[in-house]
């Protein structure tokens, strides 16, 4: 599904700026990391993104790239947090849960994009977003194998 939603948002970035585009994947590459740590950190990112799905305002667009970049990046940025993008959250250690730089990586990926593209990309995020939640409920596949493993060679009766 994640393939899908990259797909659809470069057909819409084809014809932005090199840099509106390569600002435009950075949200897609977050997304991608967010995956391949857990279902539950792919939800959460997701819960943010979609939320951060609108246009942004001119007084956020100054600041919308480097927090993008620093979101794909999973760097810090110093100076800014969630309060400059009037958005409120638990503070935390993980670059990648900062929600300040999901929402500008989202921003600075809508940014010139008309409303229907911006529609069809939030209800897909909606469906990735169901799929998420279902996911996030089960064990994780790397838990599972790792209990696997310790029940398998750490014991001495297999179980």
């Amino acid at each position: 599904m994640l393939e899908s939603y990259g797909a659809m948002r470069d057909a819409r970035l084809h014809s932005m700026s090199p840099r509106e585009r390569a600002e435009g994947k950075l949200v897609f590459s977050g997304l991608q990391q967010r995956l391949l740590s857990s279902p539950e950190a792919f939800k959460k990112t997701l819960e943010v993104h979609l939320r951060a799905m609108k246009a942004p305002t001119a007084a956020e667009r100054s600041m919308l790239g480097s927090l993008a970049t620093a979101f794909a990046d999973g760097k810090e940025v110093d100076g800014l947090d969630e309060d400059d993008l009037n958005y409120s959250a638990a503070a935390t250690d993980d670059v990648y849960d900062d929600p300040s730089l999901v929402i500008a990586a989202t921003k600075a990926g809508l940014a010139g994009a008309t409303e229907p593209a911006v529609e069809d990309e939030k209800s897909f995020v909606k469906s990735m977003l169901e799929e998420a939640r279902k996911a996030s409920q089960k064990p994780d596949a790397r838990v599972r194998w790792m209990a696997s493993w310790i029940r398998q060679n750490m014991t001495t009766t297999g179980h």
